[in-house]
């Protein structure tokens, strides 16, 4: 009796071993998910602006400590308002400075990125094969754009259609603006359409004014001004009359106060001329 009693413990034993074992690779294998990751960057003490070298602490909560997560690689990616619209490596040999099984300290360089405020980091954790992004918004503010130069136009005659130009820094712009102060012809301000370094935009049905304006380049954070552009339109007069008025004066007539026309000097209009032909022609056969 004794002996069954203790079986039965030694077999509960087991059971209860077993159970407790299969479940700790149960729980040790867990996927870890980016909630598990914890990313801390001291320069997002200011909205989230990086600039020149940035320190990153990843830090692995404990449950997944185990699991290897022993390489970090990090790339960043613009929405569209840059050029690096594809990913791009911040770190390109992984720099695990005090690197622990669930902590990496990374040093990363902004410089190589041009300024933008749409960006994506990618911190990329490694156990083998088996990877995890983690990801954090950013914006990336090293320089300040370049002022817009080379501008067109000043001073112009027209027929209403204008073509404003400017030169700026693509690498270090992401939009340009052309603004008007005071008098605008339909708006205050306008985005411009930038190809390489030069940036333009047209209008057209411009009226007869004197215009005010400057372009201004951003890099999504910063805001650099050109001086005050003075642009008076003057569209010229309708060609067709000034030929028609011409051609009068070149066969001496001219128009009289009442707008009748008359030859210059007789004082006889058109009607009185014809009149005076028809006389002439009726005398011919008297």
């Amino acid at each position: 009796m004794k002996n069954k009693h203790f079986e039965k413990k030694f077999l509960g034993m087991i059971l209860s071993t077993v159970l407790l074992f299969s479940l700790f690779p149960f729980v040790s294998s867990a996927d870890m998910v980016a909630s598990d990751v914890t990313l801390y960057i001291p320069q997002f003490v200011r909205n989230n602006v990086l600039n020149g070298t940035v320190e990153i602490n990843v830090s692995i909560a404990d449950a997944f400590a185990n699991q290897n997560w022993t390489r970090a690689v990090v790339h960043i990616v613009s929405a569209g308002a840059t050029a690096n619209t594809t990913l791009f490596a911040l770190n390109n040999s992984p720099d695990n400075r005090n690197q622990s099984r669930n902590n990496h300290s990374l040093i990363l360089i902004t410089t190589p990125v041009e300024d933008g405020n749409d960006y994506t980091l990618y911190v990329q954790l490694w156990n083998g094969s088996n990877k995890l992004n983690v990801t954090a918004t950013v914006t990336i503010n090293n320089s300040i754009p370049v002022v817009a130069s080379s501008i067109f136009p000043t001073v112009t005659n027209t027929n209403g259609t204008l073509n404003f130009t400017g030169t700026i820094n693509n690498t270090d712009t992401t939009q340009v603006f052309l603004n008007f102060s005071g008098t605008n012809p339909g708006s205050k301000g306008y985005v411009m359409t930038c190809s390489g370094d030069i940036c333009s935009y047209s209008l057209s049905r411009v009226s007869e004014q004197t215009y005010l304006y400057t372009i201004t380049a951003s890099d999504g954070n910063d805001l650099t001004t050109s001086a005050l552009q003075t642009l008076r339109v003057d569209i010229p007069s309708n060609a067709g009359t000034v030929v028609a008025l011409k051609n009068l004066e070149e066969k001496n007539i001219e128009i009289k106060e009442d707008g009748t026309l008359a030859i210059a000097g007789n004082g006889n209009s058109p009607s009185d001329l014809f009149a005076k032909f028809i006389n002439w022609f009726k005398s011919l056969f008297n």
